[in-house]
């Protein structure tokens, strides 16, 4: 943020997260035509009639015959004409069979896939194919999965779907919003039977969507439900290169279930997402990090120029967009650095950002721009500050350090591992944050636990405490007025976003 006190939630999670990319379609009017809307990792597509594979592309064209695969800690999202959408899992083999204007045929051979359907009109169908089973759908969300012994698990959670054997065993089978069925091999498949509250199997995948809206919930961010979280959560988890959780008693006492985990939805960015799950309460953390170019297969080998801002020589990898978010399904604390770039001042590289903002429930509190309108900004001398209820002019930085001087209350309690930071805006609205370090019973940790610790010793010592970060704000209005995370260190270490002295 330019400045030494440091930002909100800055001092709690290190320099938190990247926007996530809205990939726009090539030509919507193409008509019925599939696109790639999104990938991630190793994902091919073979030409008409061959086994030549080919890397595929966000914004390529699929036409009639394509087939599609994509490897480990991979996926593709699909997008039709209509709005449809198909999402592919990692390790999925999946082909375009036919897309005549009412007819749109698909073969699934192997994997996963999840499937967004519009509103089909009486003459339209869309059907899917596995080696054992033929899905006809209307209107629907559901899911598909083909395991390595071909059993057809089908997953519905809205609209109807139509399932028989693939080779005619049994009847045609109606499937309705939260009922599955299994398809297997040489068996007449049996009825439907509900979807149990943990979902198709993966932790949540089949949450329904709560908001009633036709389209998919393949990314967690904010303005989700529980639900929607939860499903979003167990698609990315099946790309997960770092993921962690377990149960523990928080500072109120309270046990709460904590996840984590670490994806890369992009080649140049790394995402993290948090999710407490208390009996009365849920709530939610996602931190993304978009670098300047493609990251390394070794995560730490980019991760750890996270926090870098300036140094005699410049990194390997530097942020370009960080942001983070945090919810409890109702209230929300947003913040992100965007347009990152490094200057070179006297020798001295320095990472700058020319734009950010801190908003909660979507009201801009602090933001900051560059002085001269798309220029990038060589020092923080260049940005005009704007502060909620202050001077539509905007402040000079040195203006707003010190006006975030007088309006910032800190506590750092003397033995415990518990301070707090409270900024009171210029509209007399307010957000504030507690900070504890506890073990997993709970109890807050005495700041001589970490005293002249350093390498292995520090890093086995981390290992033993939690992190929780409790967010009030005089703008929520949730029923008890607060974000309450916890998150647990291994994590972090593993994937070198902390540092070890």
């Amino acid at each position: 943020m330019g400045m030494k006190k440091g930002s909100l939630l800055m001092k709690s999670f290190i320099c938190i997260s990247i926007v996530a990319l809205s990939l726009s379609l090539v030509s919507a009017a193409v008509i019925r035509k599939v696109a790639v809307e999104s990938l991630r990792g190793q994902v091919e597509t073979s030409l008409a009639g061959t086994e030549i594979w080919k890397a595929c592309k966000t914004g390529a064209i699929l036409n009639e015959t394509a087939k599609i695969r994509t490897g480990d800690k991979s996926f593709v999202v699909l997008k039709m004409d209509d709005g449809t959408k198909v999402r592919l899992a990692a390790n999925t083999i999946f082909s375009i069979k036919t897309m005549k204007p009412e007819v749109r045929e698909f073969e699934l051979n192997r994997g996963n896939m999840r499937a967004w359907v519009k509103k089909l009109t009486k003459n339209e169908s869309f059907a899917t194919r596995t080696p054992t089973a033929v899905c006809a759908v209307r209107g629907t969300e559901f899911e598909i999965e083909v395991d390595e012994n071909n059993k057809t698990r089908v997953s519905l959670l809205s609209g109807l779907v139509a399932v028989r054997h693939v080779n005619g065993l049994g009847e045609e089978i109606v499937v309705h919003p939260n009922e599955r069925i299994d398809v297997l091999p040489d068996l007449m498949p049996s009825a439907p039977e509900p979807i149990s509250a943990g979902g198709s199997g993966s932790r949540g995948a089949l949450a329904l969507n709560s908001s009633g809206k036709d389209e998919m919930a393949t990314e967690v961010g904010m303005d989700m439900s529980r639900e929607q979280v939860q499903a979003a959560a167990a698609q990315e988890m099946k790309m997960a290169e770092y993921q962690q959780g377990k149960s523990l008693i928080d500072v109120f006492g309270k046990r709460v279930r904590v996840e984590e985990y670490i994806i890369r939805p992009q080649e140049d960015t790394m995402k993290l997402v948090t999710m407490n799950e208390r009996d009365n309460r849920f709530d939610y953390f996602v931190w993304k990090v978009q670098f300047d170019k493609a990251i390394p297969t070794d995560l730490t080998a980019s991760t750890k120029w996270i926090g870098w801002t300036e140094g005699s020589v410049s990194p390997d990898y530097y942020v370009k967009t960080n942001e983070w978010n945090a919810s409890n399904t109702v209230d929300k604390v947003e913040s992100q650095y965007s347009g990152g770039h490094v200057e070179n001042s006297g020798g001295t590289y320095k990472l700058l950002f020319n734009n950010y903002y801190y908003r909660i429930n979507n009201i801009d509190k602090m933001t900051y721009a560059p002085t001269t309108s798309g220029a990038n900004i060589t020092s923080m001398n260049d940005v005009t500050w704007k502060v909620a209820g202050g001077a539509s002019a905007g402040m000079t930085n040195t203006a707003f350090e010190t006006w975030f001087g007088a309006n910032t209350e800190s506590t750092v309690s003397a033995d415990k591992l518990n301070d707090s930071l409270k900024v009171t805006f210029a509209d007399n609205t307010w957000s504030k944050e507690e900070y504890y370090i506890i073990n997993d019973e709970g109890k807050v940790g005495a700041r001589s636990v970490f005293s002249g610790l350093a390498g292995n010793s520090y890093r086995d010592q981390l290992l033993k405490w939690n992190q929780q970060l409790v967010m009030t704000s005089s703008e929520f209005t949730g029923v008890d007025k607060k974000i309450d995370l916890v998150v647990e260190p291994k994590l972090f270490v593993d994937a070198g976003l902390v540092a070890i002295p």
